[in-house]
């Protein structure tokens, strides 16, 4: 409950005055405190007069009209690419002088052009302190790493009944690079056969003649056949089943 004050009649400019902040935008709690009234009576002037935040536009002329100049002719002092924090502080500044001033239009509109500022440099914060793959925590980076298979359960969803601005190019990528693969996979195996085939027919011609075809080592024979594989520049040979064995390894 607001403390009582002794009645005292207030001149008609000062209640012009506060009809014009309230015009401009002031709450009705501000307009009581910046002009010695209380609130109940400013309420009560609201009622009788209809006080309106709506600002008259029919008469540009009229002492309650807010010019369009009113944040321009501010002319606050600011770089021409300030940050945006830096603006914020500069229109509340201008907006303080302006109501030290009693211009109370200026006042608000330098008011709003700070908040606005306010959020444009919250905005620029956030793309700064945003998480990026170089500024990730190396565990999490790990942690995505060592799961496979989490991108596909973050981003399970049907690009065609679902459609998501990172899920979309996600999975199409991925469907290409699978048919890629498959693609790549299929001429191996066909250059293979067709490798084979030809050994073989040409052993059989120099059988066919005669001749005793060019002796296969042993080692060489396993490669050829799958049996082993050459894993490393080294010469390092295991064989396929070893190989297969330490994919379940840990270490």
């Amino acid at each position: 409950m607001e403390n009582a004050r002794p009645y005292a009649r207030r001149p008609a400019a000062l209640w012009s005055q506060a009809r014009r902040a309230y015009q401009a935008g002031m709450s009705v709690a501000d307009v009581a405190a910046a002009y010695g009234l209380t609130v109940s009576a400013v309420r009560g002037r609201i009622g009788r007069e209809g006080w309106s935040h709506d600002r008259p536009a029919s008469d540009p002329g009229s002492p309650d009209a807010v010019s369009p100049d009113a944040v321009s002719d501010a002319a606050f002092p600011v770089e021409p690419d300030a940050d945006p924090a830096d603006l914020a502080r500069a229109a509340t500044q201008a907006s303080g002088r302006a109501m030290r001033d009693g211009d109370w239009s200026r006042a608000h509109a330098l008011a709003g052009l700070a908040e606005r500022y306010r959020k444009l440099a919250g905005r620029d914060d956030a793309r700064r302190n945003a998480l990026t793959p170089d500024t990730a925590p190396l565990q999490l980076v790990v942690d995505i790493l060592m799961d496979e298979d989490l991108p596909n359960r973050r981003l399970a969803r049907d690009p065609d009944k679902d459609p998501d601005p990172v899920a979309v190019p996600y999975h199409r990528r991925r469907q290409r690079l699978s048919r890629l693969n498959e693609e790549f996979h299929h001429a191996q195996v066909a250059r293979r056969c067709a490798c084979d085939r030809r050994i073989a027919a040409l052993e059989a011609q120099l059988t066919a003649a005669g001749l005793t075809p060019v002796e296969e080592k042993e080692r060489a024979r396993r490669i050829r056949l799958g049996q082993d594989m050459h894993i490393s520049p080294g010469g390092k040979v295991v064989s396929t089943e070893d190989w297969e064995r330490s994919l379940d390894d840990d270490g």
